[in-house]
């Protein structure tokens, strides 16, 4: 499958080492260092920014890494070494924070609190939870019970307890009968604290149930953790499933994957919190009251799926097409990473919204990773858009965008129904030279062409490291909107360029047909997304122009064009209708008329292609067969003809076009083929076939050409003169009525029970007037019913 698709060159940026161990080395400190006991992470400055700190949410300045060393101890034949645990924030090359913890951290990571503008790190311990913020601040909440993780949620942090419950202390002592509020020092020692006192009776309500808890939520610093529940059968249960561990939440919507050992069952989760409504200072987190309000925690398991026998190696988030979520579970003994789309109905009341699963697939995976690449700067609901990223098991990255999108289908170069835009290779030249640390890897190999990646890790934005097979870490980049680089991929570039083109051209003759039509606006707006994307990546400027002039609001967010030196104006039927009112229909360009409206029997665009046809035979188009010399072609029924106003009659009707269908014209439109019909009104033909009487407004002629036609043959059908009427007339339509009064039996009138028939129920010699045409006069409005009755 790789050989069949593009190829990109992957940027190295450098190659990777944990900063935090650069750092230890600086200080002194590689004698104790065991090379096991670290951790680290890498992330979006964004994450950790302030609000309104657009230069740290830019991630202009690269990457930021979060190195974590537990407690460890050491010796030499002359020293013993005993290093307290601690966490070293670095921003590239440059130390930005350090934390120093006398226990051992066991997890660490970003999460942000209702009411706390900044965000906090959120370090784990033994017995402790402590909560720093950007500035140093710290508060340590301590911990009566063993707790194995935790978790961000956009609304707090989630704990998951250890399976044995783990009591550290005795459930009837209080929770939490204090809060301390630690403040550094310059440096790292701690100066002072202050405290804030809570309710002991309250707190020993909520401890019983936050020790029985398998799960608890902290929404706010000062807040005691709170048990949390599950949602079933229309009832809160409170959770107490130790089995259901945690392995992944999401900081901006409120979802939980978890996997259940016992039922090797993995879980998506919609999470249901209240949002922290107490008054806090905005320089700390020490709130302007104690009085600490809580909310119930829910649960509700929104997707399940028994898919193998143990958790899912990793998960994570990314986007749809439409920018819907989707959660990505790789499963590493089956090699597939599944992913599941995740619907989410905003139209509710909820902070979040309604959110359902709404389809699942799975991609052949030996690794992957989030990535945003084709739209850096573009977000829906707060999500970025972002690709997939997978390494195969053939040692090939292949980035993949989307799923089963409706329009996407149309355009993707995939296979088997994924949209696997290109794939990665590292540059064939990589010396020794390019590392400056290549001497400190004895172990490393020669850099040649024969390099293989073998894994992909920490993923920020559109930057990733990659393991190659000879034991190199490097930290390369993936090149922005890579659907972009059309004109440079391979010798199957002229392929794709030509493929990319006709796409564009076939899809822009859907969307001048849908433009015809004003009950499709909808699928309008979203196809012209799609194509504004096509045009900027095949550098078509017009194109862009073209659809960002139609639908400006729906394009708020103007992808990038590749640079290109086409000039082509895009086909449109818009003006092509008006150069043919001003110049005739000879006189306009056959560009302006899409190449797919102009082949015979497609369907897809036989809407156009039929007004265009109309307006070519009513502009003075020159027919030869069926094929007009505006490029299109058209059926036409058999009659007279003496102008091109009835000829654009008779094609209506061969091409079954009537008034229903005129209702969905766009005004301008409707009206130059509604003026032709009624100049046909007066003295149409007297040859032509009943429903063309129909659509002029003949309906006398129609009943009389009918009547013929049932006095010669016995046989009569009027389901052709209805649907070429519009539903609110049919009750105007006498084309089911005989041509005269005294062809109706007497017992059909005197049985008629309708009120509103033109018929008098009874013979009192006036029935003569009732015929077809003085039906057609007076229409619906009874007149001679009043008349015959004052008579």
């Amino acid at each position: 499958m790789a050989s069949a698709i593009g190829l990109r060159r992957l940027t190295v940026l450098r190659e990777f080492r944990p900063h935090g161990l650069v750092v230890e080395e600086a200080d002194g400190e590689g004698a104790a260092r065991s090379p096991q006991d670290y951790d680290y992470f890498l992330f979006d400055p964004a994450l950790a920014a302030s609000p309104g700190d657009e230069a740290s949410a830019s991630g202009a300045d690269g990457d930021h890494e979060l190195f974590i060393r537990g407690n460890q101890c050491a010796s030499t034949p002359s020293h013993f070494y005993c290093i307290l645990g601690k966490i070293i924030w670095s921003n590239g090359s440059r130390v930005h924070k350090r934390y120093i913890s006398p226990n051992t951290v066991i997890m660490a990571c970003w999460c942000r609190m209702n009411a706390i503008s900044d965000a906090l790190l959120c370090v784990l311990q033994v017995d402790t939870l402590s909560l720093y913020n950007v500035t140093g601040e710290v508060v340590s909440v301590p911990l009566p019970y063993a707790v194995s993780s935790i978790w961000p949620l956009p609304f707090g942090l989630l704990l998951q307890k250890s399976a044995d419950g783990g009591h550290m202390v005795s459930s009837s002592s209080s929770l939490l009968d204090a809060r301390d509020l630690n403040r550094p020092n310059k440096d790292y020692g701690l100066t002072y604290s202050v405290s804030c006192q809570t309710n002991t009776m309250e707190t020993d309500s909520k401890a019983n149930g936050c020790l029985i808890s398998s799960h608890l939520i902290l929404k706010h610093p000062l807040e005691e953790p709170q048990a949390t529940y599950f949602e079933e059968n229309d009832k809160l249960t409170m959770m107490k499933d130790f089995d259901e561990k945690i392995i992944w939440t999401s900081d901006a919507i409120p979802l939980m994957a978890s996997y259940h050992k016992g039922k090797s069952q993995h879980s998506v989760w919609q999470i249901d919190g209240a949002s922290y409504q107490e008054a806090t200072n905005d320089n700390t987190m020490l709130p302007v009251s104690c009085d600490i309000s809580s909310h119930k925690c829910a649960f509700r398991k929104i997707w399940q799926g028994k898919f193998s026998q143990s958790t899912a190696s990793k998960v994570f988030l990314a986007t749809d097409i439409d920018g819907f979520p989707i959660i990505c579970f790789l499963l590493h003994e089956q090699k597939l990473l599944l992913a599941v789309r995740i619907q989410v109905d905003d139209t509710t009341e909820e902070a979040f919204g309604d959110i359902k699963p709404h389809m699942s697939w799975n991609i052949p995976a030996f690794a992957a990773a989030p990535v945003v690449v084709t739209r850096p700067r573009v977000r829906v609901g707060g999500l970025p858009f972002t690709d997939i990223l997978i390494l195969s098991s053939d040692n090939d990255l292949l980035l993949y965008v989307g799923s089963l999108n409706r329009w996407f289908l149309l355009i993707c170069i995939m296979q088997s129904g994924k949209q696997c835009l290109c794939r990665y290779t590292l540059p064939t030249e990589l010396g020794k030279a390019f590392f400056s640390n290549y001497d400190l890897n004895p172990d490393i190999s020669d850099t040649g062409s024969d390099l293989k990646i073998t894994s992909i890790a920490d993923a920020v934005e559109g930057r990733i490291n990659v393991t190659c097979n000879n034991g190199l870490m490097l930290r390369c980049s993936l090149r922005k909107n890579p659907s972009s680089s059309l004109d440079e991929h391979s010798s199957d570039v002229s392929f794709y360029i030509r493929f990319m083109r006709e796409t564009l051209e076939t899809l822009h003759a859907l969307y001048e047909n849908l433009k015809l039509n004003i009950l499709r606006k909808g699928d309008l707006g979203c196809l012209a997304s799609l194509l504004c994307m096509i045009a900027s990546s095949l550098g078509e400027h017009t194109y862009v122009d073209y659809y960002c002039r139609d639908f400006t609001l729906n394009l708020n967010e103007l992808p990038s064009v590749a640079s290109s030196t086409s000039l082509r104006t895009p086909p449109s039927l818009f003006r092509w209708f008006e150069y043919c009112l001003r110049h005739g229909c000879d006189s306009a360009k056959l560009e302006d008329i899409p190449t797919l409206m102009r082949k015979q029997k497609v369907s897809a665009v036989s809407w156009g292609r039929k007004v265009v046809s109309f307006y070519s035979l009513l502009l003075g188009a020159e027919m030869e067969g069926k094929n007009l010399s505006s490029g299109v072609y058209s059926e036409v029924a058999s009659g007279s003809a003496r102008n091109p106003e009835e000829l654009t009659v008779l094609a209506m009707v061969a091409e079954k076009f009537g008034r229903q269908q005129l209702d969905l014209l766009p005004v301008g439109v409707s009206l130059v083929l509604r003026h032709a019909l009624d100049k046909c009104r007066d003295s149409p033909p007297d040859d032509w076939p009943a429903t063309a009487y129909v659509l002029v407004g003949r309906e006398d002629l129609a009943m009389a050409k009918v009547g013929s036609v049932r006095k010669d043959n016995g046989l009569w059908h009027n389901d052709n003169l209805t649907s070429i009427s519009v539903p609110y007339m049919l009750h105007l339509q006498p084309v089911t009525i005989p041509t005269t009064a005294s062809d109706i039996p007497t017992s059909k009138v005197l049985n008629s029970e309708d009120s509103d028939s033109v018929y008098k129920s009874i013979e009192d010699g006036m029935e003569h007037i009732f015929t077809s045409t003085t039906q057609l006069r007076f229409g619906h409005d009874l007149r001679l019913n009043e008349v015959c009755r004052v008579y």
